[in-house]
């Protein structure tokens, strides 16, 4: 610090008095230039010194007034001293002026920096605790006065500090302030606005020579932005990744000339390959491929990776256990800009099997469908040629007509209803019987487990019943008040091989009967066609009690069921 006029003239009391200018001229120099001055003023004494010897030797030798000599050498020697004195000094300040420009203009670039990259810095002296703020402190705080608070450095920081983060950040806190060295920390903020930002801070804490911590300087910078794309991206990734699993889709990567490869674990399930550490390359996948389709596969590939573009594949696949199934790939290929080249396919892949199944069973179905179809067309055409030849009038051709097709139409809904798998006998038996629904339980009968029956058998027995139904209404048991009609089925044999499917319908209590004279549809249909399309024997008599007609056909057009707990008989 300067030292005062009066401090300097208490401590040279009783010394002669220095010249008063070149005290204040000294006492304004920094410490630096004044150990400079001095050794000029030591030089100039010394100069004059030398000056007064050689003046006393020619003031003997040659008698001169020794005051006049002494006098003129002492100014020479002055003004020589005054000029470089002044030449020195004038050097100097011109240095120092440089200096401060530079230092000022240091100053200002890293101003700027700071501004423009929206940097705040504290310089925190631990020891006096007392921070220095960089001016765009408020603005990245989102301080609404513009101006930095006037708390302890540490107060502030920590007031400005999210409560749901200040636990994490004041142990950052103390673990450095005990250790020093660098630090790295993320926290959220809250500005005067009540908005929420988040704050990257970078610094280090400087220790003196016994290892206590002295200096303070972090860099603070608003990474909001940033965070806000961060939760945006997870946000998305998490929305694709329940994409995938509503989709079942699985998601690969493969280097097409190494050998990695990234498969998540949907894709390897679908694979079949469930351990996380087999490396899955270009080589495996080509191998995966059902041998049937490879020479397609290999194709559609080595076009995709020629012209670098999407491709679409569907083929089977041979998983390790054996199993056979159907994937669908759909990949883009990634040229190298510099070879130009293919180096990878990314895309995704999904089990399509269940499709696959389906779509061979509705084919299945179409072509069972255009056969079922022939062959109804056959028995319309057959029934229509029978209807006219034992018809005595269009009326009762169409009266006749139409009442078969209706019972050929039930048949045809009950399949309808079952996907074409197959028929209940129960259900069977009611829908040819069910203009005499009120008779059902009391003159009708049913008797039987309730057996799946295969189409073709279905739509053959429902013809069957039609017909005896309609003789019964008009000539059998059902033609009186009296009349009862025994329908049962059961399976008879002793082994699976030689099982077979018998129906039995039995009448009793009508009037009497007795063989037809002619043959009609009816007759043929129930004693002829049933048997011959099924493969079955047919038995009529006509005993004079009633009708008993039996069926016997192979228990292979007995299907297993495929709805829910059905009854085991009907009653």
């Amino acid at each position: 610090m300067p030292r005062s006029r009066d401090q300097k003239n208490k401590k040279d009391r009783g010394k002669a008095a220095p010249d008063p200018v070149g005290v204040e001229f000294i006492d304004t120099m920094s410490k630096d230039d004044r150990a400079a001055s001095y050794q000029y003023w030591l030089g100039g004494a010394v100069l004059i010194t030398a000056y007064s010897g050689l003046l006393w030797q020619v003031v003997t030798a040659h008698a001169i007034h020794a005051g006049i000599l002494v006098a003129a050498l002492a100014l020479t020697a002055l003004a020589i001293l005054q000029v470089r004195a002044n030449g020195q000094v004038r050097e100097l300040s011109l240095q120092r002026h440089r200096a401060r420009l530079a230092l000022s203009d240091c100053n200002a670039r890293l101003r700027l920096a700071h501004i423009a990259s929206d940097i705040a810095i504290v310089d925190w002296d631990i020891a006096d605790d007392h921070a220095v703020w960089s001016l765009n402190f408020v603005d990245v705080f989102g301080i609404s006065d513009g101006t930095p608070p006037t708390k302890t450095p540490y107060a502030l920081f920590i007031d400005l500090v999210h409560p749901d983060d200040r636990s994490r950040i004041d142990a950052m806190h103390s673990r450095i302030l005990k250790t020093g060295g660098t630090f790295s920390e993320e926290f959220r903020t809250r500005t005067t606005m009540g908005t929420i930002r988040w704050i990257a801070i970078h610094g280090e804490v400087f220790c003196d020579e016994h290892g206590k911590p002295q200096r303070f300087i972090g860099s603070n910078f608003d990474i909001t932005e940033r965070r806000l794309n961060e939760d945006r991206v997870k946000q998305s990734l998490a929305m694709i990744e329940i994409a995938n699993d509503a989709g079942e889709i699985g998601i690969w990567n493969i280097d097409v000339w190494g050998n990695g490869g990234t498969w998540d674990e949907r894709s390897r399930s679908i694979l079949g390959i469930n351990g996380a550490s087999e490396r899955i390359n270009f080589t495996l996948f080509k191998h995966a491929i059902h041998p049937d389709d490879r020479a397609r596969a290999r194709s559609v590939i080595a076009l995709a990776l020629q012209r670098g573009e999407k491709f679409l594949l569907e083929t089977r696949i041979m998983r390790p256990d054996r199993m056979i199934r159907w994937i669908r790939i759909r990949g883009l290929v990634e040229i190298d800009p510099v070879s130009n080249r293919a180096v990878k396919m990314t895309g995704i892949v999904f089990d399509i099997t269940d499709r696959r199944q389906h779509e061979a069973h509705l084919r299945f179905l179409m072509r069972e469908l255009t056969h079922r179809s022939k062959n109804l067309l056959a028995v319309i055409q057959a029934m229509a040629r029978q209807t006219s030849d034992n018809s005595t009038s269009l009326d009762e051709f169409q009266i006749r007509f139409a009442a078969r097709l209706q019972g050929l139409a039930a048949s045809h809904d009950l399949l309808v209803n079952e996907d074409w798998l197959g028929a209940y006998m129960a259900d069977i038996v009611r829908s040819q019987v069910g203009h005499f629904s009120e008779w059902t339980g009391d003159r009708i009968r049913l008797s039987g487990q309730n057996l799946l029956i295969g189409p073709e058998a279905a739509q053959n027995i429902g013809l069957a019943l039609h017909e005896l139904s309609t003789n019964a209404a008009k000539y059998g048991a059902l033609a009186n008040t009296k009349g009862v009609v025994d329908i049962s089925w059961t399976v008879k044999g002793t082994s699976p091989a030689d099982n077979r499917l018998v129906l039995v319908w039995r009448e009793s209590g009508g009037p009497p009967v007795s063989p037809p004279q002619r043959r009609g549809f009816g007759t043929i249909v129930t004693e002829r066609i049933v048997a011959r399309a099924l493969g079955g024997n047919v038995t009529m008599r006509f005993d004079p009690d009633g009708v008993t007609w039996t069926l016997d056909i192979p228990a292979s057009y007995i299907l297993p069921g495929v709805r829910g707990q059905q009854p085991s008989s009907v009653q």
